[in-house]
C-alpha cells in the first residue's frame, strides 16, 4: 500500500491528474495502512479533492505541494519501488 500511495503522490507533484479510483483504491488493498503511509494517504486525498482551491488560490496550491512533498520523504526514498 505504500508503494501505491508514494506513486500517487510523485504523480501529483509531477501535475498529473489523480482520478477517484485511483486515490481510493489505495484503501482497498489490504485495509491495513502504517501511521505514515495514513498521513500520506490523507495528505493525498486532499490534494486530489482540493484541485479547484488550488487554480484559485497559489499559496495554497504551494502548501499541499509542500505537505504532499513532505509525506512522500517520510516514507523513504524507495517506497515507490518497494512496500
Amino acid at each position: 500500500m505504500t508503494a501505491r500511495v508514494a506513486t500517487l503522490m510523485e504523480r501529483a507533484i509531477q501535475g498529473e491528474a489523480l482520478t477517484e479510483d485511483e486515490v481510493y483504491g489505495c484503501l482497498d488493498e489490504d485495509g491495513f495502512m502504517t501511521p505514515r503511509t495514513a498521513i500520506a494517504w490523507h495528505a493525498l486525498s486532499h490534494w486530489w479533492c482540493d484541485d479547484d482551491w488550488r487554480l484559485r488560490d497559489p499559496d495554497y496550491a504551494e502548501w499541499q505541494l509542500n505537505q504532499i512533498t513532505e509525506c512522500l520523504a517520510s516514507l523513504g526514498p524507495k517506497a515507490a519501488r518497494h512496500d
